[in-house]
């Protein structure tokens, strides 16, 4: 910036001028008049009001303050300061689909935004250019929607990764890198570069990690790792049990995780040799029998200790509140074995299997572990055992979930099983349309279900749900839906073939009423997504 040359001096003085009568006061100094030189400044401060010698001090130190910027001459810029952004080849969304993205980002359904994107993802388009500001703040803004962070870039162009090149609180967004700018590149770069590379060459994403890892930051080593659970082989082991040593906690857990998911792992391998030999099958002798009468029994012994190489492997030693170290300990070791590992050891079925473990004295712990183990391993062969107790023990406490028992948390295996064996068990319990308990318990075990449904499941569901209204308007069952979940996220995994028959079949006494407003929005929720489809893919 450059001044005015000649007025430099003048200003300076008038300005020290002013300054001195605020400090001795308007009353005790002399009126400013014209002591100065400049006469276009001298005109200005002539016409200020002298009624009052406050406001016209106020006023003459405002002129002079405002005709100094007034005197200062712009720099001009060489060239353009911003590169100029390449030209997209993907088609951009079309009007339809940018209305549903505007309602979206504007609050309207804005848990459905992953799924928009990735619509727009599979139909090869990318959205609109003039919306990239308000998708890029409010992913930025919204913790639930962080997942949509890792497709966003697919979608945006090349107008979004030039926009977000430009500010950087958009940089969790990675912009495309060469292998050669690895050691360069931002985290968010670097992390979009690795999933990219565990998408085509697993192997060559291990090779990038190798040379820096050590010399990475601690969070960056944790996003790192978090990457490699995609295209995860026995070719990741050598690193990932390296990785077990890290100084960050959070790289070892998620380390032992990911060597977990391996059944072949040397931690698998190591984990297996400690937990094999606290498991003992007895066959029925006399009165000697733990279980039941004419079956096997198993004894469970405990861990003596929770050593370093132990804790490397993953196991925490400190236990939560109301939990014995060494059955802590236990728990967490057998959720690191893969389920198949028991029936050759024990030589029992699954089911035979899953039983036997029910009714050691250690049942809560080591149901618990299986959970983990079996949707680790996505066993359905396991699941299907797991969710059958899980029925089983809700029907003896009447569907009311008991304090001490795994039998609620169980009903989430149900996810694992095969979509038929799924859908024939969580089908049959929506359409016994018992008492508020058996209807929550059949919601509970819906809600565990994967999106999108078979329309077999989503049917059985509107039933459940036509029911329940008629119910209510008839004054038969009390007007309230607490207790059976989020509703609206059943509008997020009906299928959308189903957009039509989903709003027919209502008691027309329902329609309209308070108590059928949930039931609405899960309508309602279902309408918006079929538009919005038939837009991206227009």
């Amino acid at each position: 910036m450059s001044s005015a040359p000649s007025s430099a001096p003048i200003e300076a003085s008038l300005w020290e001028q002013l300054v001195k009568t605020a400090f001795l006061g308007s009353e005790r100094s002399p009126n400013l008049g014209n002591k100065h030189q400049d006469e276009l400044l001298a005109g200005l401060v002539a016409q200020v009001k002298a009624e009052n010698r406050e406001a016209a001090l106020l006023s003459s130190a405002a002129l002079v303050a405002v005709y100094e910027r007034s005197g200062t001459v712009a720099e001009s810029a060489s060239e353009s300061s911003l590169s100029a952004c390449a030209a997209d080849g993907a088609p951009r969304c079309g009007p339809g689909a940018a209305a549903y993205l505007r309602r979206i980002l504007d609050g309207q359904f804005l848990f459905l935004l992953p799924e928009f994107v990735a619509a727009v993802q599979a139909a090869g388009k990318r959205v609109p250019e003039e919306l990239l500001p308000n998708l890029l703040e409010a992913v930025k803004s919204s913790p639930t929607l962080a997942p949509v962070r890792h497709t966003l870039a697919t979608v945006m162009g090349h107008r979004g990764q030039w926009l977000v090149a430009l500010n950087p609180e958009w940089s969790f967004i990675g912009v495309p890198i060469t292998p050669e700018e690895w050691e360069v590149s931002t985290r968010a770069d670097r992390v979009a570069l690795l999933r990219q590379l565990r998408q085509a060459n697993p192997e060559q994403a291990i090779a990038l990690l190798e040379p820096t890892w050590k010399g990475d930051a601690p969070e960056d080593r944790v996003a790192f790792v978090s990457e490699l659970e995609h295209g995860l082989s026995m070719k990741d082991e050598p690193f990932l049990e390296n990785a077990l040593d890290d100084r960050r906690k959070e790289v070892r857990q998620k380390a032992a995780e990911l060597l977990m998911s391996l059944p072949e792992s040397r931690l698998v391998e190591r984990m297996w040799q400690r937990v094999a030999p606290l498991f003992h099958l007895r066959k029925p002798s006399g009165l000697r029998l733990k279980t039941f009468v004419g079956k096997p029994s198993l004894e469970v012994d405990l861990p003596d200790d929770c050593d370093d190489a132990l804790q490397r492997d993953g196991v925490e030693p400190q236990p939560p509140q109301g939990t014995g170290k060494k059955a802590w300990w236990l728990q967490q070791m057998v959720r690191a074995i893969p389920p198949g590992r028991w029936e050759s050891h024990l030589q029992l079925s699954p089911e035979k299997c899953v039983t036997a473990f029910q009714h050691t004295e250690f049942s809560k712990v080591l149901l618990t572990a299986l959970l983990d183990a079996v949707r680790r391993h996505n066993d359905a062969r396991w699941a299907r055992p797991l969710v059958e107790i899980a029925i089983e023990g809700s029907k003896k406490s009447g569907y009311v979930p008991v304090a001490g028992t795994p039998w609620f948390g169980l009903l989430e295996t149900v996810a694992v099983l095969v979509e038929a064996d799924r859908d024939a068990i969580v089908s049959k319990q929506l359409d016994r349309q018992g008492k508020m308990a058996e209807l929550a318990f059949a919601m509970k075990l819906l809600h565990s279900c994967p999106g999108p449904w078979s329309v077999t499941l989503a049917q059985s569901m509107l039933n459940l749900l036509r029911y329940m209204t008629g119910q209510m308007a008839e004054g038969k069952h009390p007007a309230l839906w607490a207790g059976l979940g989020d509703l609206a996220a059943l509008g997020r995994r009906m299928p959308l073939s189903m957009a039509e028959e989903a709003q027919l079949g209502w008691p027309e006494d329902a329609i309209g009423k308070p108590f059928f407003k949930p039931v609405q929005t899960i309508i309602d929720i279902l309408q918006f997504r079929s538009k919005m489809h038939k837009e991206i893919n227009r």
